[in-house]
């Protein structure tokens, strides 16, 4: 995961092409549930802008809407299931994708921290990614309640 992490960012720092940074986007995206903080935080290609924000969000939000989508995909391929199948994958606190929904939901309210210190950074970004997860997502709130604080602290 640190491999592909660097190489995205190598490919927004030399400005490489949208179907590049897409497919990196991506890759990381498939494999969400193993990445770390400094996986994620991925810095905007500044170009002499101070009023850019610190962090690219448009790209760490294609990359959790890619793993977010994960769910959807493979009941699109897969034979059809009965409630019973549906109720485990997404209710069951045992279920492998329910534990790599956890993981990425709490690495989530973790890059919301962080990020929230970037002076530059918009409400409406802040607000875009806070939303990006599903209800079934959060079992615990504080880590996005720090957030919000450290957001409204810094404006």
């Amino acid at each position: 995961m640190a491999f592909l992490s660097s190489l995205l960012k190598s490919a927004i720092a030399a400005s490489a092409s949208t179907s590049c940074r897409s497919d990196l986007e991506r890759r990381i995206g498939l494999q969400l549930d193993q990445a770390i903080i400094e996986d994620i935080l991925i810095p905007t290609n500044l170009n002499g802008n101070n009023h850019c924000p610190l962090y690219d969000t448009d790209s760490v939000l294609r990359i959790f809407s890619i793993f977010l989508n994960l769910d959807e995909d493979d009941e699109e391929d897969n034979h059809p299931r009965d409630e019973s199948e549906m109720v485990y994958d997404f209710d069951s606190l045992g279920s492998p994708k329910q534990s790599s929904i956890i993981k990425v939901s709490k690495l989530l309210d973790n890059y919301l921290a962080e990020v929230a210190l970037d002076s530059n950074l918009t409400p409406s970004k802040f607000i875009a990614l806070a939303e990006l997860l599903p209800d079934h997502a959060r079992m615990v709130y504080d880590g996005l309640y720090r957030a919000v604080d450290i957001f409204l602290k810094v404006r």
